[in-house]
This record gives structure tokens, C-alpha cells and sequence, in this order.
């Protein structure tokens, strides 16, 4: 009888959390999207605001039943609010580059590990990751610092010295050496995104303070 009434509970609370979840997803959406933005929610905001839209009942209880003390970081300098724009434009380039050298984007031929994408969408690929490469040179270093202490060392000789050297192998000569050096380039972006994911809640909430 004990277990039944158990049973009966649990299933009435899963019900309940999953009909909330219907609410708390398109919520947490908008409210991030109203608070830093479009583009913010665009590049950031989406895994983050749904994943906290999943464990919504740790929002309620902090943001609305707990008296917290001030530990939010303090408003993101004004000084500062170009660079963020010029980040967040550097990663959409990148992501640019990205998409129209994919491999759904490409031709069955010899290219880009084994495969093509038409001439005009090749220049178009090259010419967006030579203007993040060129933009990401006017973020100011004192931006990344604010951020994080590790932030400009991951950011100029991973993230962005990656992007030169595959920029860099498409002039050179030999296919071998293309090889290399689009290899390199690929594992240094890869280390980036994995300090990356270790540091970018820290990051974003900082630099999106209000």
C-alpha cells in the first residue's frame, strides 16, 4: 500500500515537472535573449538558457527563496562593451568559415580532407576567416584579462593562431604540407574549446553583468 502511494506521487511529480518544463524552456529563452540580447542569445544563450530552463526549481529556490548576499560580479565596463561586440562577431565569422567548408557544403573531390567546395564559396570561406583573424587583432588585451586570466593566452595562440594556420595552408605548395598544417591548425581550436567549456560559465556571466 506504502510503495503504491510512493508510486502514485512520483508519477504525479514527473507529471508536473514535465508540464513546467513546457513553461520554463521558452522562458528561460526569452529572458536571456531580452537580458544580454539577440546575438548573445544566439551564440550563447540557447544551451545555456534550456539548460537552466531543465533544472528550473534551483532558479526558484535561489532567485526567489533564498536571501542571498551581493556576490554577482559588478556591472561589465562600458570601456569594454566594443570588444565584446567584436568577439562575439570574430567567433560568427569563424563560424561562417565553418559552415561553407563543410563537408554538406562541399563537392566529392580533393580539397579539404578529401574534399571541394566550389571556387566562389571557397573565396567567400577565406575572405570571412581573414576578416575574424584581422578584426580579432583589435580586441584589446585588457578585455580578455578583465575576463579571465588565462583568457587572452587561450584565445590569441590557440583559438586565433589556429585560424592563421589554416588560412596560411592554403598557399602553400605541397599537399602534404597543406595536410600538416591544417591538422595543427584543427588542434589548436580543439584545445581552445576545451579550456573553453572548463571556463565559459565564469566568462559569460561576467561578461554580461549587469
Amino acid at each position: 500500500m506504502f510503495k503504491k502511494v510512493i508510486s502514485k506521487i512520483f508519477i504525479i511529480f514527473i507529471t508536473i515537472y514535465i508540464m513546467c518544463l513546457f513553461i520554463a524552456v521558452p522562458y528561460f529563452n526569452w529572458r536571456y535573449a531580452k537580458e544580454n540580447g539577440f546575438i548573445s542569445w544566439l551564440f550563447f544563450g540557447e544551451i545555456v538558457a534550456t539548460f537552466k530552463a531543465v533544472i528550473f526549481p534551483y532558479y526558484i529556490y535561489t532567485d526567489y527563496l533564498v536571501v542571498k548576499e551581493d556576490s554577482s560580479f559588478p556591472p561589465f565596463p562600458s570601456v569594454y562593451i566594443d570588444d565584446r561586440n567584436k568577439f562575439t562577431k570574430v567567433n560568427e565569422l569563424f563560424s561562417d568559415f565553418t559552415e561553407l567548408t563543410s563537408i554538406e557544403n562541399s563537392k566529392n573531390s580533393e580539397w579539404w580532407g578529401g574534399y571541394t567546395i566550389p571556387k566562389e564559396q571557397e573565396d567567400l570561406a577565406f575572405s570571412k576567416l581573414n576578416e575574424g583573424i584581422n578584426l580579432s587583432k583589435s580586441i584589446k588585451d585588457d578585455f580578455f584579462n578583465y575576463l579571465h586570466p588565462e583568457f587572452k593566452d587561450n584565445f590569441r595562440n590557440k583559438f586565433i593562431k589556429g585560424h592563421e594556420i589554416i588560412l596560411n595552408q592554403k598557399i602553400q605548395k605541397t599537399e602534404s604540407e597543406k595536410i600538416r598544417m591544417q591538422l595543427e591548425g584543427i588542434k589548436l581550436i580543439e584545445d581552445y574549446y576545451e579550456w573553453w567549456d572548463k571556463n565559459k560559465d565564469q566568462i559569460i556571466d561576467k561578461a554580461f553583468s549587469k
